[in-house]
């Protein structure tokens, strides 16, 4: 690989990875509910509603991400679905603690669209 297609190559690799990064790619943990909740409050989310047994401390394992309507799976494989928040983002959060256990959180934005 020339120097050229090299560094055009490093260009891309970097902000891309910054993206990725910025966006929830790394592995965050709370040692606290509390600190979980300042966390998705800070970065403008009201919960709705939590599900599952969460022991703390604890890692996000995913998120799902909708508009005005969500539907998930609970940690105990129960189907739920948030309907008619029309203007609002919505978000699950799917954590798990160190010990295994696992939570599930729905937050909705304190903004509409």
């Amino acid at each position: 690989m020339g120097p050229l297609r090299y560094l055009s190559a490093m260009r891309l690799t970097i902000p891309l990875t910054f993206v990725a990064l910025a966006c929830g790619g790394e592995q965050k943990t709370f040692e606290s509910a509390g600190a979980f909740q300042t966390h998705m409050t800070e970065q403008g989310w009201a919960r709705l509603g939590s599900f599952g047994d969460l022991n703390f401390p604890a890692r996000i394992r995913s998120e799902q991400n909708a508009k005005d309507e969500i539907t998930f799976r609970t940690p105990g494989g129960v189907s739920h679905t948030y309907p008619n928040f029309t203007g609002y983002d919505l978000r699950v959060v799917h954590l798990e603690g160190r010990d295994g256990s696992n939570g599930s959180f729905v937050y909705r934005s304190t903004e509409k669209r």
